[in-house]
């Protein structure tokens, strides 16, 4: 499975006042910005029926990038659910983010 994941950065840097070794005065400065990043993931998908008729079932997907050097970013979401009939059935799941 591949998609598309969003991200919302923002980072901010700040500099103290200083005087150079040949006595030019540097004022203190800061910058901020934010930028929408999105991040291509991709992975596997699994399902499993935990019964003979597919009525309750175990579901998710693992999608991962590697950042060249600067670290990976992980995305799961996983979960369960039970047909309820044809064209209806109720599911409850957890997902969760790392990036390291």
């Amino acid at each position: 499975m591949m998609q598309i994941d969003l991200f919302n950065t923002s980072a901010s840097i700040s500099a103290a006042a200083q005087i150079t070794g040949e006595g030019v005065h540097q004022a203190a400065v800061v910058a901020k910005g934010s930028l929408l990043v999105p991040i291509p993931v991709a992975g596997p998908d699994f399902g499993f029926y935990l019964t003979d008729s597919p009525r309750l079932f175990v579901e998710g997907h693992v999608n991962s990038m590697y950042f060249f050097g600067y670290g990976n970013f992980v995305s799961t979401t996983d979960g369960i659910g039970f047909t309820i009939s044809k064209h209806l059935r109720l599911d409850a799941g957890i997902s969760w983010d790392r990036d390291w």
